[in-house]
């Protein structure tokens, strides 16, 4: 198995479709759908994507983003954050995924990156368990809620109850 550095010409394979709770938070998609957004990311200069691939196919990947922040409340800060990791099924808990995070780390370290950042679905044990044992610890919540669509707009003024 090698991971190497992806360039704009391999994203080429369709996403897999990421499932929770019986509820599809975002469907299987054709290659052709995403080509556009991988190349231009993979193609830009602040991404690294590493793909691990054997002698047949692509096994996994990891995008990891190098982002600097400051804002009132925060003091400038240079880190590395995971975009996108996977893991085909048939390598899951083989040690790839490790190794994806391994490389995601020593780019961003190699970068300047302070600190390395990422997201989890909260049904995703397995990947928690993983990143956990790899010494990330939750620092915040993302919260969400699902709407239902919005209905017309008007021009009235409405009361929400603040005083």
């Amino acid at each position: 198995m090698l991971i190497w550095t992806a360039s704009a010409r391999s994203a080429s394979q369709s996403t897999p479709s990421i499932t929770g709770r019986g509820r599809v938070f975002a469907p299987t998609a054709p290659a052709h759908r995403d080509c556009a957004h991988w190349a231009r990311f993979i193609a830009s200069g602040h991404a690294t994507t590493f793909i691990a691939v054997d002698t047949r196919s692509v096994l996994g990947y990891a995008v990891v983003d190098l982002v600097e922040e400051s804002h009132s409340l925060l003091q400038p800060l240079r880190f590395g954050r995971i975009g996108s990791i996977g893991i085909a099924p048939s390598h899951q808990c083989l040690g790839l995924g490790r190794a994806l995070m391994r490389a995601a780390k020593t780019s961003a370290q190699a970068r300047g990156a302070s600190e390395i950042h990422l997201e989890v679905w909260t049904f995703n044990v397995a990947a928690i368990a993983l990143y956990a044992e790899l010494g990330y610890a939750v620092r915040s919540h993302n919260m969400a809620k699902s709407l239902t669509p919005a209905p017309e707009v008007t021009t009235q003024v409405h009361d929400y109850g603040v005083p």
